[in-house]
Parts: C-alpha cells; structure tokens; sequence
C-alpha cells in the first residue's frame, strides 16, 4: 500500500441485505512499520483513522470521540497467505473514551483457498480467510461473551479485501453485529 491508494466500499447490512452507506478508505502513510487510512461516509462526511501493521491487521481505529486499542492487534493476515496456513492471536481490545470497557478474544484465522467473488467492482480471484474465537467483555454494567467471525476475501492485486464480512453475538442474545462490505471502486496511488 501507499500514500494515496483508495478503496470504495458499501457497508451492508448482513440480516437485511440493505445498504447502510458508501465509504472511502484512503492511505495517508506508509512505512516499513505501519498505515495509516482514513475513512469517510459519502453521506455524513464522518471520518475516521485506523492505524494498521505492515502486515494490514488492525492496532488503532480512532472514532472521535475516542480511540478503539487492539493489542496486540487484531489477527485479520498472516503474510505470505498460503493455503492451509492457520494463527491464532490473543488481543485486548479498550476504549480510550470509555477507560472501563474492554473485551479479550482468543482468535484462530485460517487460509482456506482461492475463490472467485463478485462484488460491484467486478469478479476477482481472491484469498479467502475466516478468522473467528470467542471473546469475553465486561464494563461497569457486567460481563458478556460471544463468538466472532470474519471471512475476508483478500485480493493481492487491490491490496486490500474485496469482501469482508464481521459477525459477533453474545451469548444469550443473538447477534449484535453482522456486517458486509463489498468493494465498489478501487483507485490506486497515481
């Protein structure tokens, strides 16, 4: 990735299949250690920035008006991806705005092989990884805990996924989160 790469992505409501906006993902630096992008809604102007390893996997989304922390960062990729490669990852995630809040996941991810996927970009042939582990959280109003799936279809050509899809429940009471992103334009640094 570099400066000036953009992604255009619908978020998709994964129980409705309705779209809920578009967003930008732009890269505003690039180093041999971390990338930064920042994220725009075409229809509020919201932005936000998420700081990643080199390796893409998530260590910082900053939402005013906090940060979200994952340490040591949430196991989305493990280059090079080899089929059949698996790793697992324990990460604490807090937020900044809320010092009492905090979940732990114990996550195993897993390359399961090539796949043809179909998105409003276009049909590309992509790596597909399911990441998924449970999670215990607590704040000042309890303790909860649910299961975690995320299945990314990464595209080495776009560098970055063409479809990614987050699912999370807590236990006792369903989903709580269940999104879809599918690429819609892809727009590499001139």
């Amino acid at each position: 990735m570099k400066v000036g790469d953009a992604w255009t992505y619908d978020r998709i409501d994964g129980k409705t299949k309705s779209k809920e906006f578009t967003t930008v993902i732009s890269v505003t630096s690039a180093d041999d250690k971390e990338i930064r992008t920042e994220s725009k809604r075409t229809d509020n102007g919201t932005t936000l920035t998420t700081v990643r390893n080199k390796d893409l996997n998530r260590l910082v989304t900053d939402t005013p008006p906090g940060k979200t922390l994952s340490d040591p960062y949430h196991p989305e990729y493990a280059f090079p991806l080899t089929v059949g490669k698996t790793w697992e990852q324990k990460v604490v995630t807090t937020r900044s705005n809320q010092p009492d809040w905090k979940t732990v996941a114990t996550l195993k991810g897993k390359v399961l092989g090539w796949e043809q996927v179909k998105v409003p970009a276009g049909t590309f042939n992509a790596i597909k990884i399911e990441i998924g582990g449970i999670y215990n959280g607590s704040d000042p109003r309890g303790q909860w805990n649910g299961l975690i799936t995320e299945t990314i279809w990464y595209v080495p050509e776009l560098k970055n996924a063409a479809r990614w899809t987050y699912q999370d429940n807590i236990r006792g009471r369903g989903d709580f989160n269940n999104d879809v992103w599918e690429l819609v334009k892809y727009e590499p640094a001139p």
